[in-house]
C-alpha cells in the first residue's frame, strides 16, 4: 500500500504546436531525453489514464534524487510524452512502482558513477498485453512496445527524479541502456518455470520486474552440446576483473538472459533454473593474482574476504535468470549494482 502524500495536479502549459518547436522546447524544460517527444494534450493524457484504472492523483512512491512524486497522472504525462499506447500503461506503471520501493534504492542507482540503468521484465500475461516483444533483437531496436515503455521510465526518471546527465544522474559515461531497456520472456520456448513464477507469483499473474543492470554484454558459444560446456562459458563471461558485482559477491545480483538455444542445451542435460545457477556460483570466479595490489587492497573489506579464486556470488537465488531472445547460440549477461535489489510488482487488471 502507498504512503498518503499530498499530490499536486498536473499544470497546463502552452506550447509550440509544431512537432519539432515542441520537442525542442520540452527538452528545455527537462522533460525530455533529447529525442522527439509527443505532445501530452489532455485527450490523450485522459486516455492513458483510463487504461491504467487508476486514481489520477495517487502517488506511485517518491523518486530520488529530487523527491519528486510520481503520481498517476504525471507518469501518464510521461507516457504520451515517449509515444506508449495506452495498453502500455500499466507495465509503466508497475515499473515506477518497482523503482520507487526501498529496496530498489533508487537514490544509489541514479546518484552512482556506475552506469547502471533499469531494466523492466514484463512476464506472463502483463507481457502479451502490452504487446511487449520477447524474440530476435529483444533488447534493440524495432519494437514499439519495448522502446516506448522503457523510454517512459527514463523520462520520468528526468521529469519526477529530476536524474539528468551530471545533476542527479552521476554516471561517468551513461550507456545506450538509460534510453530503453525493456524486456519479455519466451515463455513459449523455455524450458524452466516463467521468471515471476520463480518468484513465487502464479503463472496468471501480471507481473513487471525492474533490475538494476547495466547494458547487457554478450555471451557466444557455439560449439558446447552440454549443459556443462555452454554454463562454463557463461561462468567465464560473468567473472571479469572489472565487473561490479566483484566488489560486494555477498549482496551482489547479476542478471543472465539465456538465449532460447542455449536454455534448451543446458535443460537438454537435466539441469533445471536452480542447477544452473548452482554450477555458476562454484564456476563463476577470478583468479586473486589478476588484480592489482591496490585494488586487492581496496576490495578485500567490501568483500569480507580475498581467497585465491574470489566467487562473483555466494548463492544460487543471486543470479537472476530469464529465457528470452531470437535464434542464435548466444546469452546475454547484465552485471548489476550490488547496492539495490530487483522488484516485482505484481496487479490484478480490473474486470479480471
Amino acid at each position: 500500500m502507498n504512503e498518503t502524500i499530498q499530490v499536486r495536479p498536473a499544470e497546463a502549459v502552452e506550447l509550440p504546436e509544431d512537432p519539432l518547436a515542441f520537442s525542442i522546447e520540452a527538452y528545455k524544460r527537462g522533460w525530455t531525453d533529447g529525442l522527439p517527444v509527443i505532445p501530452p494534450t489532455p485527450e490523450r493524457v485522459s486516455a492513458m489514464l483510463a487504461a491504467g484504472g487508476r486514481d489520477r492523483e495517487e502517488s506511485l512512491g517518491v523518486l530520488a534524487p529530487r523527491s519528486g512524486v510520481a503520481s498517476v497522472e504525471v507518469v501518464a504525462v510521461n507516457a504520451v510524452l515517449a509515444g506508449c499506447d495506452p495498453q502500455h500503461f500499466q507495465v509503466l506503471l508497475a515499473a515506477v512502482e518497482a523503482v520507487a520501493r526501498p529496496e530498489f534504492n533508487l537514490a544509489g542507482v541514479n546518484a552512482t558513477t556506475h552506469p547502471v540503468a533499469q531494466l523492466i521484465l514484463a512476464s506472463g500475461p502483463a507481457a502479451r498485453a502490452a504487446g511487449i516483444h520477447a524474440g530476435s533483437g529483444v533488447f534493440g531496436p524495432g519494437h514499439r512496445a519495448n522502446m516506448c515503455i522503457g523510454r517512459a521510465l527514463r523520462l520520468v526518471q528526468y521529469s519526477v527524479a529530476g536524474a539528468r546527465p551530471g545533476a542527479g544522474d552521476m554516471a561517468t559515461f551513461g550507456s545506450p541502456a538509460k534510453i530503453a531497456f525493456c524486456a519479455a520472456e519466451r515463455e513459449d520456448a523455455s524450458p524452466w518455470e516463467p521468471y515471476h513464477v520463480d518468484r513465487g507469483l502464479d503463472p496468471d499473474d501480471f507481473a513487471v520486474t525492474v533490475f538494476p543492470g547495466e547494458a547487457p554484454g554478450n555471451i557466444q558459444d557455439h560449439a558446447s552440446t552440454n549443459a556443462e560446456g555452454v554454463l562454463s562459458t557463461i561462468a567465464g563471461a560473468m567473472a571479469h576483473t572489472g565487473n561490479n558485482n566483484i566488489l560486494y559477491p555477498h549482496k551482489g545480483r547479476p542478471v543472465l538472459a539465456v538465449g532460447v538455444e542455449h536454455a534448451q542445451t543446458i535443460a537438454s542435460s537435466g539441469y533445471t533454473r536452480l542447477d544452473a545457477q548452482k554450477f555458476l556460483v562454484e564456476k563463476a570466479y577470478v583468479h586473486r593474482d589478476r588484480l592489482g595490489a591496490e585494488f586487492q587492497a581496496s576490495i578485500k573489506p567490501l568483500r569480507k574476504d580475498l581467497p585465491e579464486l574470489m566467487p562473483m556470488v555466494h548463492r544460487p537465488e543471486q543470479i537472476q535468470v530469464f529465457v528470452t531472445g531470437g535464434p542464435g547460440k548466444h546469452s546475454m549477461f547484465i552485471s548489476t549494482f550490488p547496492s539495490s535489489v530487483e522488484t516485482t510488482v505484481s496487479w490484478t487488471p480490473k474486470g479480471r
